[in-house]
């Protein structure tokens, strides 16, 4: 970041925004893929996430998300990261109309207890990410390791000479589901069809 726009930066008014219990000075243990950020904030609300995202616009700053830090070293590293957003705060189960199946939940609530939520009453998240109790609805990675052999029928199974006939392939496949919600801006006396 270039010395200019740290001398402006205003971290008092972040720390305004969120209070200053939620915003602290990053450590090593924050690191996403082996880069550090500078601060860590922690927005409790949808507007505090908002306007902490409008402050750090406004700064020039690089910002990276972090959900529970199940996957922090997967994927590539970020080319910078000054401010990380983590969603520790926002981790609840908003509502769960289960007579229509529909649930609403924080970017921040974990996979596991969204699932016992569900259970109460006979449903559930039709998905199973690594380490489900610290893993957050927000983003879950889920990764496939195959290993595939193929070979001329006979030949590659040839003592010896038969490593000549065979090819064997690895294949990691990453697949990402991140889950948004769209919010609706609704009226008093107004109806929402869906």
């Amino acid at each position: 970041m270039p010395a200019a726009v740290q001398q402006q930066l205003s971290w008092p008014e972040l720390a305004a925004v969120l209070g200053q219990e939620h915003l602290r000075a990053a450590t090593a243990a924050d690191a996403v893929d082996g880069v550090v950020p500078r601060m860590v904030a922690e927005p409790g609300t949808a507007e505090e996430l908002a306007r902490c995202l409008r402050w750090a616009r406004g700064a020039g700053l690089k910002v990276t998300p972090r959900g529970g830090g199940t996957k922090l070293g997967w994927g590539n590293p970020p080319a910078a990261c000054d401010l990380l957003l983590s969603t520790a705060r926002l981790d609840r189960v908003r509502e769960h109309a289960w007579a229509d199946m529909t649930v609403i939940a924080d970017a921040g609530c974990r996979v596991a207890d969204l699932q016992r939520t569900l259970a109460e009453h006979g449903q559930h998240l039709a998905l199973d990410p690594l380490w489900p109790e610290r893993a957050t609805i927000g983003g879950i990675l889920s990764t496939t390791q195959r290993e595939d052999d193929t070979k001329v029928p006979y030949l590659g199974d040839i003592p010896v000479l038969g490593h000549l006939f065979k090819s064997t392939a690895h294949k990691d496949n990453k697949d990402e589901l991140m889950i948004f919600i769209t919010p609706k801006i609704v009226r008093e006396g107004v109806n929402v069809y869906n």
